[in-house]
């Protein structure tokens, strides 16, 4: 086949959308956010909310289909679905899906909408969709940081070479250069368990720096007052997302001891040892 069956059977007739504002300020709910949007679309393609008769929607939008139609008063609806998932794929399948029904004939107007507020789905309502519990709890909540992970891991276990990045890279590129991507690579170096040198592979352009990372100064470049949001959000979550483990809790004598010596000195991981003076 040389192209899809089903190309020219649906096409986009209108748009809508609502005022995007700070979060936590909106005083609708994701519903009634979700409404204005579609009958701004409405407005936009010249057609009444009455006509619609399919929705679809992805990244587990609360806001059912069926519930919308009731709040449009629709006619009929003769279409529903939800993809799962969200990311940068989400909202293309929902589309994707929406033509597929029209050019199929199963629907004529189908409108495809995601709605949220922070007001109504709490903080990170989008990540809760498609990022399970494990990525929450260790910060894990951008597209960047999981496919961070995911690089990470080809790397190390499926042994793709790290210059596939660079020429990843390079591939997107206006120009050739000879001195690879003008895209800054940033190595952090954190803690100092390893002793041993840093190796580098130089496989990805002239354009990269390599240094370590302490809090301290990092808190104090950024700022008093995003430092302080950065500390109440660690203590938000001091049971949960920043919940510490420690391999021994020991009074301040017992850190002394020639045996608690040899277990905290060995840096570790997992081995964090935490001294309690009031015990």
């Amino acid at each position: 086949m040389t192209g899809s069956p089903g190309r020219g059977g649906a096409a986009i007739i209108g748009l809508g959308q609502t005022t995007f504002l700070k979060r936590g300020v909106s005083s609708c709910s994701a519903l009634e956010l979700t409404l204005q949007a579609i009958l701004a679309a409405c407005d936009d393609a010249g057609v009444s909310p009455e006509v619609l008769d399919g929705f679809v929607s992805y990244a587990n939008d609360g806001s059912e289909g069926l519930a919308v139609a009731a709040a449009l008063g629709v006619r009929e609806v003769r279409w529903s679905s939800l993809v799962w998932g969200g990311g940068g794929g989400g909202v293309a399948a929902a589309v994707n899906a929406a033509a597929t029904a029209v050019t199929a004939g199963e629907a004529d107007f189908i409108v495809v909408y995601r709605g949220l507020t922070q007001a109504g789905d709490g903080r990170q309502s989008y990540s809760k969709g498609h990022l399970g519990p494990l990525y929450q709890a260790h910060g894990v909540l951008t597209p960047a940081q999981v496919c961070a992970l995911r690089t990470q891991r080809m790397i190390e276990v499926d042994g793709v070479p790290r210059s596939a990045m660079e020429a990843a890279a390079m591939s997107t590129a206006a120009a050739y250069s000879r001195y690879g991507s003008t895209v800054h690579k940033q190595l952090y170096i954190y803690g100092g368990l390893d002793r041993g040198p840093t190796q580098l592979d130089r496989t990805y352009g002239m354009a990269w720096g390599i240094g370590g990372w302490l809090l301290p100064p990092f808190l104090e470049k950024i700022g008093p007052e995003a430092a302080r949001g950065l500390r109440e959000r660690v203590a938000a979550g001091l049971l949960t997302t920043f919940a510490t483990r420690y391999a021994e809790q020991v009074t301040l004598a017992g850190a002394l001891r020639l045996e608690a010596i040899r277990r905290y000195a060995a840096t570790a991981t997992g081995g964090k040892f935490l001294i309690r003076p009031q015990l």
